[in-house]
């Protein structure tokens, strides 16, 4: 007996120095890789990356850290308790709370809009619960901007007056609006606000304590500022709420703020069934419709469930992930539960170069080789940043070193024009603005468009001559239709001719 037992303990110490060096390998090459991506992300810094990132693979936080700034005038860096606006990943907790109460028999994914409301129109009254998670319901997007200041009663008479985009069931048709829907429906059965139900659902529970609108007691300090193209500071929107409250066009489909460390804690609960059911995860997780393909997305083909993307890889057949952007904030999560993966990326910026970082994130993680090319920086802030450091105003310097920051010998005219006009409204950099106008004509003589902005700059600098002259040429260069500026040159040259 005791001969076999001898025989024994060899052989099940080999085994555990087996298996222990198989996984002490596997931790030294996911923190390689995260090594790789932790320098890459630091690399492109100045090149635009502005964002707190979480990376997470077999229950093992491997990046969990900020680049960049939060604040950039204070100087406040980005960290993992930097919070953000989510913007459309708001969509998923949407739709978590809708399989919450249909779990407590509450509602019925097959429940038909004239359940909830009264006096609708015919075409609207049979749209499911189930047609508005998956945007299929045909509805048209609200004509306004999220932080517009309007009534309840008003969003909601405009949306269920409005005609339907198509049947009913028939396509998928991305809708804010359908998210919308479901909030005020989920307000009715709980018989609270959203963001309450939310917070007592799954925010509580999960001690998610930045996570909401307006219910955390936010630290200003942790909140950050928003960079429209990678400049300009539109601030918080917390700022906005707090002075307007949340806007119906945004609650249930948008919004929420939130940081990496609670979308971790969200994340490891839905994927270990501990907020919702295996059923109701199941339902969230399915390919219920097939979505058009994204262009640059690294997934072959996408689907939507329950607020999520379906997708798979050609290193991954199953890919759940979710976009967010408001024009300002650009956020994404990506999921593979058959490799334990969580990628969480929230920027407060929104830019070409940075759209599609989280995927980019997620294919490091997954090839030893994979290496990206190295960020677009965005033209506004390279133009931005050089006239905030140059003395000098000349459009033949700023062209060099455009082009040493970014390759390219020409910058869009749609970028200067839109920069100058931002310079001229709040009054800043005006000899600039002026300068920008001018290159935009010289680079691009034949567009009856940039006269006209170049009228309006001279018109700003009190030049009255030279803007009548560029708004007769604006005219000259005119479209034999659609010219969407010759009113205004019209108009123009109506009132310098009087004056």
């Amino acid at each position: 007996m005791l001969s076999h037992v001898n025989k024994v303990y060899p052989f099940c110490y080999t085994l555990l120095l087996f298996f222990g060096s198989i996984a002490m390998q596997a931790n030294a090459s996911a923190s390689v890789k995260a090594d790789k991506i932790d320098k890459y992300l630091s690399q492109n810094i100045h090149r635009g990356v502005s964002a707190s990132i979480l990376v997470a693979q077999d229950n093992r936080i491997l990046i969990n850290k900020g680049y960049g700034l939060a604040e950039r005038e204070a100087k406040l860096s980005n960290t993992p308790s930097t919070v953000f606006d989510i913007g459309s990943l708001t969509k998923q907790f949407t739709a978590a709370a809708i399989l919450k109460l249909a779990e407590e028999d509450k509602l019925k994914l097959t429940d038909t809009l004239n359940t909830y409301f009264k006096e609708l129109p015919n075409d609207k009254k049979q749209i499911t619960i189930h047609q508005l998670l998956t945007h299929t319901a045909g509805f048209k997007e609200y004509p306004g901007r999220d932080f517009d200041l309007v009534s309840r009663d008003t969003y909601f008479q405009t949306v269920f007056s409005s005609k339907l985009q198509f049947t009913p069931g028939e396509r998928y048709e991305y809708s804010n609006v359908g998210y919308s829907i479901l909030s005020a429906v989920i307000e009715q059965v709980s018989e609270t606000d959203y963001e309450t139900f939310l917070n007592q659902a799954f925010f509580k529970p999960l001690q998610m304590t930045s996570t909401g609108y307006l219910l955390p007691d936010w630290n200003t300090l942790n909140l950050a500022h928003g960079y429209y193209e990678d400049f300009y500071d539109r601030g918080t929107s917390i700022e906005r709420y707090r002075k307007n409250g949340v806007s119906p066009i945004l609650v249930g489909n948008g919004g929420l703020q939130s940081t990496v460390s609670d979308l971790h804690k969200w994340l490891v609960a839905l994927n270990g069934y501990d907020i919702l059911s295996e059923k109701s995860i199941r339902l969230l997780t399915s390919k219920h419709v097939e979505t058009p393909a994204q262009v640059d997305a690294f997934q072959s083909s996408t689907f939507y469930g329950y607020g999520w993307k379906i997708g798979a890889t050609s290193y991954s057949k199953r890919v759940i992930s979710h976009n967010g952007n408001n024009g300002t904030f650009r956020t994404s999560i990506v999921w593979r539960p058959n490799e334990s993966v969580f990628i969480i990326f929230l920027s407060n910026t929104e830019s070409k170069g940075t759209l599609w970082l989280a995927y980019e994130i997620d294919k490091m993680l997954a090839e030893n080789d994979y290496l990206p090319e190295p960020v677009e920086p965005n033209p506004y802030r390279v133009i931005d940043e050089y006239i905030k450091k140059t003395k000098t105003v000349s459009s033949a310097q700023l062209l060099d070193h455009y082009q040493q920051a970014t390759g390219d010998k020409i910058i869009s005219s749609a970028v200067i024009n839109r920069l100058a006009r931002i310079y001229f409204h709040f009054n800043k950099h005006t000899d600039w603005a002026l300068e920008l106008l001018k290159l935009n004509v010289k680079m691009f003589p034949d567009d009856g468009n940039l006269w006209d902005s170049l009228g309006e700059g001279y018109l700003k600098v009190g030049q009255k001559k030279l803007a009548l002259t560029s708004f007769k040429k604006s005219l000259k260069l005119a479209p034999d239709e659609n010219c969407h500026w010759c009113n205004n040159a019209r108009e123009k040259i109506r009132q310098l001719t009087i004056n």
